[in-house]
């Protein structure tokens, strides 16, 4: 073989290696970007600490009923103001005589609180009033929790929600 010949099959030889390591590079790459696809996210998750999964039976959910009413001995219209915690915090009413309301989602633990009256003098000897709290979980049914009568006008009601209370 001459020299001419030698170095022209040498050459060859170069550009099919390199052609080669080309393509070999250019597989790993395409093979790189696609195992790294979000189609094989569990390959990443495996690296990645657990996530805590809320467990729906310990979360805290519950709506509460206040119920208020006021006796005066009067056919005239009185508006009772009553304050309540709602689980957009304390609200204040103005509400008829006998009045119910339900709040919630409340998504923790915390003291429920119903306090109010009706304004005007009125004989404190005959009026009355009473007020109650009563709480569910879900769509349970309400069980009353708290229940106060009061001579007068005024009422305050508190119930300190426990986690007893929603199982």
């Amino acid at each position: 073989m001459d020299k001419v010949t030698f170095l022209k099959s040498n050459y060859i030889m170069k550009q099919i290696r390199l052609y080669y390591t080309y393509l070999f590079l250019i597989s790993s790459a395409l093979l790189a970007c696609i195992s790294c696809s979000k189609d094989h996210s569990y390959i990443i998750d495996e690296l990645e600490p657990p996530k805590q999964v809320e467990n729906p039976e310990n979360r805290v959910e519950y709506y509460v009923k206040y119920e208020s009413y006021v006796s005066i001995p009067t056919s005239k219209s009185v508006t009772v103001k009553v304050n309540v915690l709602t689980e957009k915090g304390n609200q204040t009413l103005s509400v008829p005589r006998s009045w119910e309301g339900t709040f919630g989602p409340f998504n923790e633990l915390t003291t429920l609180s119903i306090t109010g009256g009706a304004g005007g003098n009125w004989n404190q000897n005959m009026t009355s009033c009473r007020a109650r709290i009563s709480i569910c979980r879900g769509n349970q049914p309400f069980i009353l929790k708290e229940d106060k009568s009061f001579g007068g006008t005024s009422f305050n009601v508190k119930y300190t929600v426990k986690e007893e209370d929603l199982k």
